[in-house]
């Protein structure tokens, strides 16, 4: 699955569902809905030409087309006039965490008073095993970020998260203005 680029490929194509925040508008779940009459678990909410484009990618894959060259694929497909390429066709994971200098790295919590604001960041956690809250998701940033950014309506929180060894900025995450205020707040802990 590669979420980031099926976003942008799908708001290019038109098709972005917007109200659940990721995956294919006015999409059906004949697939999931099947799978969980099978006895699969099916908490993440992946529907059918969501799940198709997924399909797609991993068999392109598995004849040895690059992450870049399927996804242009992908954008030839559905329709799209731009071109949407990865940054890299590399595995980043080890990449990007051996390259953070981790006083210089802030977490922000995508959860605010026990809600995701957007996408299902609830329903993976715990699928994960994980409490859905600002406390846990600092717990799993902890090697990487020594700042962490938590909304005022949890403020209550910050003295654990604190605990875990962060400096904790309080302030409101809800980007209300294209972000300006959260980069603000960010930038001010690095």
């Amino acid at each position: 699955m590669c979420p980031d680029i099926d976003a942008v490929i799908y708001r290019l194509a038109g098709m972005f569902n917007d109200a659940a925040g990721y995956g294919v508008k006015g999409d059906t779940f004949h697939v999931l809905d099947g799978l969980k009459r099978a006895g699969e678990n099916t908490w993440f909410r992946v529907g059918d030409r969501d799940f198709a484009t997924h399909l797609v990618r991993t068999e392109m894959l598995g004849r040895g087309c690059s992450l870049t060259e399927t996804s242009l694929e992908l954008c030839r497909r559905l329709g799209t006039t731009g071109r949407v390429i990865p940054m890299t066709d590399q595995v980043i994971l080890d990449l990007v965490h051996d390259s953070l200098r981790r006083d210089r790295t802030v977490a922000v919590t995508p959860i605010v008073g026990g809600i995701a604001l957007k996408g299902p960041t609830v329903e993976m956690m715990r699928a994960l095993g994980r409490d859905p809250d600002p406390v846990d998701v600092a717990r799993m940033y902890g090697d990487v970020a020594a700042g962490f950014v938590l909304d005022e309506r949890d403020q209550s929180l910050a003295p654990a998260i604190e605990a875990l060894g962060y400096r904790v900025v309080v302030c409101d995450t809800v980007m209300r203005d294209g972000g300006r205020t959260l980069a603000r707040a960010v930038l001010g802990d690095v």
